[in-house]
């Protein structure tokens, strides 16, 4: 039984392949780049952001699934340090439209960030 064992763990041994192991030695820009607990942003971490085109119900033209640009419109800064900078782009998507309706019924848009 013993040497049934030691054969198993011979073979298993003799058959995984063999790899050089290598040391990476992180530059200065490496380490700037990596996320630490001071600079990783937060779930939930509120993101100025302005439009960069009007969305109107006017004229009936708005669909859903329309995208339209956006822009960061302040720096995000955690610890002292920019984790997003002004002016980063974004995106975002009509997810409803209601157009105005009669005697001055509003119109309704519904978006999400993408």
């Amino acid at each position: 039984m013993n040497k049934i064992i030691l054969a198993c763990a011979v073979a298993c041994a003799v058959a995984a392949p063999a790899t050089a192991q290598t040391v990476a030695v992180p530059t200065a820009t490496a380490l700037a780049l990596q996320p630490s607990a001071e600079t990783m942003l937060r779930a939930g971490t509120p993101v100025p952001l302005k439009m960069l085109e009007e969305l109107t119900t006017k004229g009936k033209k708005l669909k859903v699934g329309h995208r339209f640009r956006m822009e960061v419109a302040q720096p995000v800064t955690v610890g002292g340090t920019v984790v997003i900078p002004a002016g980063t782009p974004a995106m975002g998507e009509v997810t409803e439209v209601r157009n105005k309706g009669m005697w001055g019924k509003s119109g309704r848009i519904n978006a999400r960030v993408l």
